[in-house]
Order: structure tokens, then sequence, then C-alpha cells
């Protein structure tokens, strides 16, 4: 938002604010504003700015170049983060972007000091920031949401946009774990799933298969294609969270044996 405030204002002044509209026990909502003194947008407009892959204006792409994604990767990491976003605006006298965000009180209590060298047991979890992942998908507004997900827990992802780039990825750099997109142009999951368990056995990665489709009888394929667990489309941040967690601590049981 920022970006775009300062693509589109070519005099005037830029603000950014955060307010507490409402604070729950430990929880607080916070609304973040960014004010610009720009050239503005119709009403008739507004309505299609967070669409995917539309901009208001085709001279915009012609003097500011972009692809028209921006606001709608904003729109969809916003409302999968519990938000909303939305939009202010006079044509001729600038513009009022703004979301909101649901956010927990942090505890300033000093934390507790952990040893790193006693001795690990089966049941304590690796955490999942140290797990090494490759994410498999090739739309683009997907790709920035789920690394975007993935960077918020700590972790440092890969991306392969097709099934190739996954075979070539795995030449350069061991993996603990895939996220792996079933629909891929090219090589699509189950081939690549395939290729890695013919190639690599039961040294390959932990394969979690990535899909829209919800009926069991999709996910038991994925299963016995070789794939070791399947995710759901559209990702939500605790999904994601909860099936990090669950292979992580295999993933460190079977390595640390």
């Amino acid at each position: 938002m920022l970006s775009n405030a300062i693509k589109f204002t070519e005099e005037g002044k830029i603000n950014l604010a955060v307010e507490l509209i409402e604070k729950k026990g430990d929880t607080c909502m916070l609304k973040f504003w960014v004010k610009d003194t720009g050239k503005g947008i119709s009403p008739e407009k507004q309505s299609r700015l967070f669409e995917a892959f539309t901009q208001v204006d085709s001279s915009i792409t012609r003097k500011y170049g972009g692809t028209g994604l921006g606001l709608a990767i904003c729109d969809k990491l916003v409302r999968l983060m519990g938000g909303e976003i939305g939009v202010d605006s006079v044509e001729g006298k600038g513009s009022s972007f703004y979301f909101t965000l649901p956010t927990h009180i942090q505890d300033n209590s000093p934390a507790i000091e952990t040893s790193h060298n006693k001795p690990t047991s089966r049941h304590e979890q690796m955490p999942i920031e140290d797990l090494k992942v490759l994410v498999a998908e090739d739309n683009e507004i997907n790709q920035l949401v789920i690394l975007s997900m993935l960077e918020r827990m700590g972790l440092k992802p890969s991306l392969a946009s097709d099934g190739q780039e996954v075979l070539d990825s795995l030449e350069k750099q061991d993996f603990d774990l895939i996220l792996m997109d079933i629909q891929m142009p090219g090589m699509d999951g189950i081939e690549t799933t395939q290729e890695i368990i013919a190639k690599y056995g039961d040294q390959r990665p932990t394969i979690i298969s990535v899909s829209a489709n919800a009926l069991p009888e999709d996910q038991q394929k994925h299963l016995k294609m070789g794939m070791n667990d399947t995710l759901q489309k559209p990702i939500t941040q605790d999904a994601l969270k909860a099936i990090l967690a669950k292979w992580a601590a295999k993933i460190h049981f079977s390595t640390s044996t």
C-alpha cells in the first residue's frame, strides 16, 4: 500500500497510521491506514481494485508497470489473517487505503531459557522453523500467500513453479518437507512425487499434497501414490501450522535415530 501511494502521488504527502479500534482480553483489533494526496480513484473503478489481474486504467501499466496483482494479494492475505481491507478515495484529491488485523497482546514477561544440549525424547517436537520446506506451486498469488504464511512462522522456504523445478531443487539441496500442489503445468504433483520416490526411495522428503479437491477418494489417491499427507485449499494459517507441527516431530525422530 505504501508502494502504491508513493507511485501515484507525484506531489503532496503520504501518511501511515495505526489505531486500536477494539480490545477484548488479550486480543485487540488494529486498523492500519495509508493516506495519500495522489490522483485518487473514481467510485466506479474502486469496486475493481482488489480483483486479480485488474488495474483501473490501462494507461497505468504503460506508465508505471506492474501486474495488477498487488491489491488482490493484499486482500487475500488480510482475509486469511482474519481482517478486512478497503479504500476511501475521491478522484483528484487522494486515497485512503486501510485494513484491519486481529492481534494478540504480547506477554512481556522474561522467557524461560531452555538448554539445547539435553537429550531429545521421541515425543519432543522439532521446532517448525528448523524445517527445510520446498513449496511446489505454479499460481503466483498462491505462491505469495503460502510463502508469507511460512515466513510468519519463522521458516525460510524455497519455491518451485513446476515438477521439473522440484526435481532440480532436490538435486541442489536437501529438504525435510515438500508442499506439493497437485495441479501444475507439465509434470503434475502426482507425477513429480512418483519421480521422487523412484529416485530417492525412503530417503525422500516428506511430501504433503496440496489440492482443492476435498473428496476423500482424491485424498486417498494421493496417499496411495506415495504422498505422506494431504492439505486442502484454500490453505489457512492454522491448518498449515498444524500439519507442519505434526510432521516436524516425525521428521526429527526419524533423523535422530
